[in-house]
């Protein structure tokens, strides 16, 4: 029952209560009420046959002291007046019956042969008393009484009494009753129903509103109610509460959406580094998903914080505080990217947070390394005009003259040698002047369309190469040139001076032991950009590798790798320090792009990336060995340099 009323509504339980309440209290009235009309109309019955009892005793006792049975007989007959009394018997003390009434008709209504039995044990029950005996059986009322004569007990009366009538009017109390009854279950109903529409029919639609914003999340719905009492006062409150709701929940949906959707990661963590919370954007760069995430700490994350680190932050940032530095991330993959973070410590309900901003900075490093290489390649620019004017005089005395010097000496002289190492040294300075040229042009000369696999099959086949291999006998040189690449457009000085540049530095990343170089090209069409040493747009290229099994090199050299000047060999032993350079801007020239790798136990790998072109090749396509452009005396001269101090057609031609 208790159970049935939770789960029911609010209407039916208050029906139910309403009902309930009413038909018990009503039961239990009818009950009493009854109970009690039966109690007192059998209590008055037994006083009335007593009374009756004791006006025989005191008419017959006389009579039946003197034996006078035809009076005592003729009194009992006015017990015709008295419909209730059914039979009257006057006995003696030995139980035996002195008259009777009514004395025709006992045989009917009294079992002769069980009577005296019955009414001896009758008797003996009763005690000499005024009251003597009495007992209700079904519709009658028993009653015996001692008849005593001066103290002396001289015989019994009898009467049996018959209260069917009264019966037949507690049968009409219980008609009433039920009626009653019924009468007041639907009084109560009505006045159920009437509570109803004043209270649960609005604590209902309170009830629906509630519910249907438990479920739909729609904070719009209103509870309509007229009422001025307290429900009333409820469903306002009610309404202004879902008003304040709903201005909370659109601005954190506001909040919520542009957190979202930002493009700078957000992080939440506790103290203890744990991350409770991260938006798409830190899934998306991190590379891992939300049950993943929950499961990392932030020192997984941020390759630069240690837990000393961490520590240090929370104690210096209080409630409010922001702390901005730079660190790195680490995705889920293993690639590490730059990041500048702002942490910002917020205390909810008495619990301590950080709120990391993490900000991709990778493009801005990329920018700034950009913006640092043409930086340096303007200086070198206005570097190499000055310098090769003040050069030019003295690098053409110093591989003219020792040409004059060394026709005139004989061959067993022994100032050939010194000759022959002063001219030389000319040669590599030559060579120095022709890199800087070249990386202060910035413009490629003399463009055509070509084919790749052609520049480096003059390359290998080039005397230059030639030499490197008898230098390095035990690098073994592999070559996977693609039939199938495409054209390209560039100019095939640049790129030959590009393509020994990066053969000669794999030949010296393996002096000793040996190892293995490849050079491969292939087709490659990028469908998205590609974030590797620099960002590689979308489009079709034709892809250079070159790479060796050598030393490698460590990151923070890879960084500055196309730095001018930047090396970690020995100047004028294995190079200028100008190669890389010359290859960066090279291929810059060329519109393309240059993703390297290197590993210190793995070697180095260099992909450079040419933009395809759909023109065919130019019919009269020229020859070019490497050899003729290995500094063989060609110094930029006076007439070389306009009036405002650029390269003239003339140099570039003379290079062409």
């Amino acid at each position: 029952m208790t159970k049935r009323f939770r789960s029911g509504s609010i209407t039916q339980t208050l029906v139910n209560i309403t009902m309930i309440a009413c038909v018990v209290t009503l039961v239990i009235a009818t009950m009493i009420f009854i109970t009690s009309n039966l109690f007192s109309v059998r209590r008055l019955f037994k006083e009335e046959l007593l009374n009756v009892a004791r006006v025989t005793e005191i008419n017959c006792a006389f009579a039946l002291k003197n034996n006078d049975p035809k009076f005592v007989t003729e009194y009992l007959k006015i017990f015709h007046a008295l419909p209730k009394i059914k039979h009257a018997l006057v006995l003696t003390p030995n139980k035996q019956i002195f008259a009777a009434y009514p004395h025709k008709n006992l045989k009917n209504d009294i079992d002769r042969n069980q009577f005296p039995v019955q009414l001896k044990q009758f008797i003996l029950e009763a005690k000499l008393t005024p009251q003597g005996n009495h007992k209700f059986f079904g519709k009658h009322l028993y009653l015996a009484k001692p008849i005593m004569f001066k103290g002396e007990n001289i015989g019994w009366i009898y009467l049996s009494g018959d209260i069917k009538d009264f019966y037949q009017r507690l049968k009409n109390d219980i008609l009433l009753g039920l009626f009653i009854l019924i009468s007041c279950s639907s009084i109560a109903f009505l006045l159920s129903k009437i509570l109803q529409s004043k209270i649960s029919t609005p604590i209902l639609n309170l009830t629906t509103a509630m519910d249907q914003v438990s479920k739909n999340k729609d904070y719009n719905l209103r509870v309509e109610s007229l009422q001025k009492d307290e429900i009333g006062a409820l469903s306002k409150g009610f309404n202004e509460m879902l008003a304040r709701i709903q201005e909370q929940d659109r601005a954190l949906r506001f909040i919520q959406y542009s957190i979202e959707h930002m493009s700078d990661a957000v992080l939440w963590t506790k103290r203890a580094g744990v991350i409770l919370y991260a938006n798409m954007a830190a899934y998306r760069k991190l590379e891992y998903s939300a049950e993943e995430l929950s499961h990392v700490n932030i020192s997984e994350i941020d390759v630069e914080i240690t837990q000393e680190k961490l520590d240090q932050i929370w104690r210096e940032i209080g409630i409010d505080d922001s702390y901005c530095i730079e660190s790195s991330f680490k995705t889920k993959s293993g690639n590490i990217f730059p990041v500048e973070i702002t942490i910002i410590g917020v205390n909810f309900k008495g619990e301590s947070y950080h709120c990391y901003f993490a900000k991709d900075i990778s493009k801005r490093k990329q920018m700034e390394r950009k913006l640092q290489q043409t930086q340096n390649m303007g200086a070198i620019g206005t570097l190499t005009v000055k310098v090769a004017h003040d050069l030019n005089n003295v690098l053409s005395g110093l591989i003219s003259y020792p040409e004059l010097l060394l026709m005139e000496i004989p061959e067993k002289s022994h100032f050939r040698d010194t000759i022959l190492s002063i001219q030389k040294s000319g040669q590599k300075a030559a060579d120095i002047v022709r890199d800087l040229l070249i990386l202060a042009r910035r413009s490629v000369a003399d463009t055509k369309t070509t084919h790749l696999n052609e520049i480096i099959t003059d390359v290998l086949n080039s005397t230059e190469f030639s030499d490197l291999c008898s230098r390095y006998p035990n690098v073994e040189v592999v070559s996977e040139l693609a039939e199938d690449i495409q054209n390209i457009t560039g100019c095939k000085i640049y790129l030959v001076k590009t393509i020994m540049n990066l053969i000669s530095n794999a030949y010296e990343d393996m002096p000793n032991s040996g190892g293995r170089l490849k050079i491969k090209t292939e087709n490659r069409p990028i469908k998205r950009p590609y974030n590797g040493f620099e960002q590689i747009e979308t489009g079709d290229y034709v892809v250079l590798t070159v790479s060796d099994t050598g030393i490698g090199m460590p990151n923070e050299d890879l960084k500055r790798i196309f730095e001018p000047f930047f090396t970690k060999k020995v100047m004028g032993r294995s190079g200028t320090g100008l190669e890389m350079s010359v290859v960066w801007a090279t291929v810059k020239d060329h519109r393309g792009f240059i993703n390297v790798s290197s590993n210190q136990k793995n070697g180095t790998c260099f992909e450079l990336y040419f933009p395809t072109t759909d023109s065919d090749l130019t019919a009269s396509t020229e020859q070019f060995s490497s050899d003729d452009y290995r500094g063989t005396g060609s110094i930029l001269m006076d007439d070389d340099i306009d009036g405002h101090g650029n390269i003239t057609s003339r140099f570039l031609k003379k290079l062409g």
